[in-house]
């Protein structure tokens, strides 16, 4: 799958590791392979703003945990219409080390993340799952304000 390479080769690009907990291929754009696909995207922002609250100062700590929490929501939101098939999150290791790296990753996390959703949306058909994703992109916390909340918190 194109996709599925495309997204090996950003993480790989972007020195993030992931080990997944079980593979699955598809061939197929059908509604639950793109909420897979949302949902990985969740998990992986959701590790990755969880991780920096634990590693970056209490200036920084406020946004990242509301960020955070955005993320999990997302996570839940993903995991309800998936119900039992919800893939599990992997075990990630991102390679930020300190505030101005975070930054960098997390601008392109929230770009690659939007864009991706964005254009596999458009394969939705459920009108249930239309609103459902619609109200995470059309949500104040994407359009880029998590890498600019990111950005002013540790600048």
């Amino acid at each position: 799958m194109r996709a599925a390479a495309l997204c090996w080769f950003i993480v790989k690009a972007l020195g993030v590791s992931a080990t997944p907990q079980a593979e699955r291929r598809t061939t197929t754009y059908d509604e639950a392979t793109i909420l897979q696909y949302a949902l990985t995207l969740e998990h992986l922002k959701n590790a990755f703003y969880a991780g920096a609250i634990a590693k970056f100062d209490q200036r920084a700590h406020e946004k990242f945990a509301e960020i955070s929490a955005h993320e999990k929501r997302h996570v839940v939101l993903f995991e309800v219409a998936l119900r039992a098939a919800a893939l599990k999150p992997c075990t990630y290791g991102f390679l930020y080390t300190y505030p101005k790296s975070f930054v960098a990753l997390s601008q392109i996390l929230e770009g690659v993340g939007t864009s991706a959703f964005t254009g596999a949306a458009q394969f939705l058909t459920s009108k249930a799952l239309i609103t459902k994703a619609a109200s995470i992109r059309i949500h104040p916390c994407h359009g880029g304000l998590h890498a600019a909340w990111v950005a002013s918190s540790v600048n």
